[in-house]
């Protein structure tokens, strides 16, 4: 095994982990798009991690095309959608979320893979970003307010990490994503970070809000 192939399962593995665990706990606090959106982060290592020991291509078309999908609309719809069982008390059941999840992930790579749309592509991908920067910079915002400053500071890593990877990867060809080092380690250390962080945000800001919500139905009730 060459330097760069054992770097390349290293990351991948470390991406798998981070990803497992991350998903296994948001999934125990049932918040199960965010869960299942770590799944797929884990899914898509796995995928790497079997191309860089076993050079299969498959797996490699498996894992770019999750990652493809991610970094187009399908990562901040999911996070917004996910976040949203916080703020508005949006938590669907563990069946709808898993649909949900398809339907995204299906619409994404419709969207990346047709020529045809690539005007669209453009437009949904600017849309879909800045909607996940204004949403999370309003959590930071929120959680800055209530003295969460490490978390607060940790959400706007997590979008400006997220928004370099999808910048460099829509810049970029598959080969530059593939033979690039920096970037792959890059993107995997900022997946990882995504996925913990996506916790720990989720954590802070039940409570945060939580005490929020049971004033306002006091008042409502009053």
């Amino acid at each position: 095994m060459d330097q760069h192939t054992f770097s390349e399962s290293l990351a991948a593995i470390v991406l798998v982990v981070v990803a497992g665990i991350s998903g296994l706990a948001l999934w125990g606090r049932r918040h199960f798009l965010l869960g299942d959106l770590a799944g797929l982060l884990a899914f898509s290592g796995i995928c790497f991690l079997f191309y860089g020991v076993y050079e299969e291509p498959k797996a490699y078309t498996l894992s770019r095309l999750c990652d493809g999908a991610l970094k187009g609309m399908a990562l901040p719809v999911l996070v917004v959608l996910g976040m949203l069982a916080v703020t508005h008390q949006f938590r669907p059941a563990r069946w709808l979320s898993a649909g949900i999840l398809w339907t995204v992930l299906l619409c994404a790579i419709l969207l990346e893979t047709k020529v045809n749309l690539t005007g669209i592509r453009v437009v949904v991908r600017l849309c879909a970003w800045s909607a996940l920067t204004v949403f999370l910079w309003y959590l930071a915002t929120r959680l800055l307010r209530a003295g969460e400053f490490v978390h607060a500071i940790g959400i706007q890593v997590m979008v400006v990490s997220a928004q370099v990877v999808a910048v460099l990867a829509g810049n970029g060809s598959i080969e530059f994503a593939r033979n690039d080092m920096p970037y792959l380690l890059f993107e995997t250390i900022s997946a990882s970070f995504l996925c913990v962080q996506l916790y720990y945000a989720v954590y802070a800001l039940e409570r945060v809000m939580t005490p929020q919500t049971v004033r306002a139905s006091v008042s409502s009730i009053s």
